[in-house]
């Protein structure tokens, strides 16, 4: 069966939980949008793996003023596995500091869609000059 129109309202909410939580530092709130056994990776950096370290992860980044931005999601699947591509952009200060594109494979658990597996691919960052100050 695919995807119902109800189903992509909820991803594209669960979306928008994950952008909040991380925004607010809410580790508990974020590790929330995957499954129990949740991965999340960033580029070459290690698997995050399962509930406890996925929020271990949350609570040991450097807190600032951000703003998780999800743009392009193409979501594809039935009704109880999807996947979601989708361009990310990291706004701080009032600029955008990271921008890539996620890769998520997400599954209906206990009723609610969730993350399954969150992988972000960064694009290069420009070089800087010595004194930009951007």
């Amino acid at each position: 069966m695919a995807l119902s129109a109800q189903d992509r309202v909820e991803i594209i909410q669960l979306v928008a939980r994950y952008n909040h939580a991380a925004d607010a530092g809410d580790a508990e709130a974020w590790a929330d949008t995957f499954t129990p056994n949740g991965v999340f990776r960033k580029d070459a950096a290690p698997e995050v793996v399962g509930r406890p370290a996925l929020v271990q992860m949350v609570r040991a980044r450097d807190p600032r003023n951000a703003r998780h931005w999800t743009l392009n999601l193409i979501i594809d699947g039935d009704g109880e596995e999807a996947t979601m591509e989708a361009d990310y952009a990291l706004l701080c200060e009032n600029r955008i500091e990271l921008s890539g594109r996620y890769q998520n494979t997400l599954v209906k658990h206990a009723g609610q869609w969730k993350f399954a597996r969150r992988e972000l691919t960064t694009n290069p960052r420009p070089e800087r000059a010595p004194n930009d100050r951007r």
